[in-house]
């Protein structure tokens, strides 16, 4: 099974107040983390949108897919990646995840079978909770994106709900894997604005 991690970096990062993908955690960007541990789950790695930064080294060998239709957030992330790697399962990540692992883009993978997509999932109060920039796709679904998109409903959870997406049920320890950050009150002691 040949897999395409795309990572997500085209966002503002408003409610952050600087580039989410260079915040500094030991030595290395988010975005520069999140490229080794895609790589490390076996995937050929690509950048998604177009970074209002400059690039960490790490990620200017990588080939940089500009979206197909700019303005439209993951959904459009999306599209462009399985539009460029119709033969592969497609990763859809986002790059501010500080805790992800290798081994849960692996299950993400192998748990695709017939589904459509399968979605990390937390609980919150008993909710769960589907993070969708991180989840696997089938490349079949290419045509429900395009009609989303089309049609002005460009919510990854829109997305979902017309999809056969099954549940990745996260234990309390693998849901940090997850956790992102998304404001300056996120950050713990030791990170690095950029």
């Amino acid at each position: 099974m040949k897999v395409c991690a795309g990572i997500l970096i085209g966002g503002q990062s408003r409610r952050m107040g600087t580039a989410k993908a260079l915040l500094q955690v030991d030595g290395t960007t988010l975005l520069e983390r999140t490229i080794r541990v895609a790589a490390e789950a076996g995937a050929e790695v690509v950048l998604l949108g177009r970074p209002p930064f400059d690039l960490p080294p790490a990620a200017r060998v990588l080939p940089l897919l500009n979206d197909l239709r700019p303005g439209h957030g993951p959904i459009g992330g999306l599209e462009t990646l399985l539009a460029a790697r119709p033969e592969h399962v497609a990763l859809l990540l986002a790059c501010d995840m500080p805790r992800l692992r290798a081994d849960l883009l692996v299950r993400l993978c192998r748990e695709l079978g017939d589904a459509d997509a399968v979605v990390c999932a937390t609980s919150d109060c008993g909710a769960p909770q589907p993070h969708p920039c991180c989840a696997s796709y089938h490349s079949r679904i290419l045509p429900v994106v395009r009609r989303a998109i089309d049609e002005g409903h460009c919510g990854m959870m829109r997305l979902l709900s017309n999809l056969s997406a099954r549940s990745l049920a996260l234990s309390r320890d693998e849901a940090l894997c997850v956790e992102n950050w998304n404001e300056p009150g996120d950050l713990p002691n030791g990170v690095v604005p950029s």
